[in-house]
C-alpha cells in the first residue's frame, strides 16, 4: 500500500508486515526496536540502519550485508537493487533467517534469561 496509515491497530500492521518482504529502517539513532524485531518475525528482509539497536543481531549473519548508513539513500538503493538480483532460493534464505533471528527475541526467551539471570547460586 502507499498510502500512510497513522497510528496503525495491530490488524493493520499484521496487514502490512503479511504484504511486505523488505523493512526499510534508515533510522539515524534508534535503540531497540520492537518494529524491526516485528518485521524480522515476519520474515521481512531488514534493510535497517546500523545505528539501530537491532543492527547487533544482524552482526556476523548474511543479513548484515544489507545494512545502511543512517539517512543514505545511496545505500538504501544499493541495498534494494542487491536484494533485487537475488535468485528465489537465496532471497527465501534471507527471509527464513529473518524469522530465526526474530525468535530469538521472544517473551519466553527474554523471561528464561531474566530469571536465570537472577537465580543465586
Amino acid at each position: 500500500s502507499s498510502d500512510l496509515i497513522q497510528d496503525p491497530s495491530r490488524h493493520e500492521l499484521h496487514l502490512e508486515f503479511s504484504n511486505s518482504e523488505i523493512f526499510l529502517f534508515p533510522s539515524y539513532s534508534e535503540g531497540f526496536s520492537l518494529a524491526c524485531i516485528e518485521a524480522l518475525s515476519f520474515g521481512l528482509i531488514p534493510v535497517i540502519s546500523v545505528k539501530c539497536g537491532v543492527f547487533d543481531a544482524l552482526v556476523k549473519t548474511s543479513l548484515e550485508r544489507f545494512a545502511i548508513s543512517p539517512g543514505s539513500l545511496t545505500d538504501i538503493i544499493e541495498k534494494l537493487k542487491s536484494i533485487e538480483k537475488l535468485t528465489d532460493e537465496q532471497f527465501f534464505m534471507y527471509r527464513l533467517l529473518a524469522y530465526e533471528i526474530s525468535t530469538n527475541f521472544s517473551l519466553e526467551k527474554f523471561a528464561q534469561n531474566v530469571i536465570s539471570e537472577s537465580e543465586i547460586e
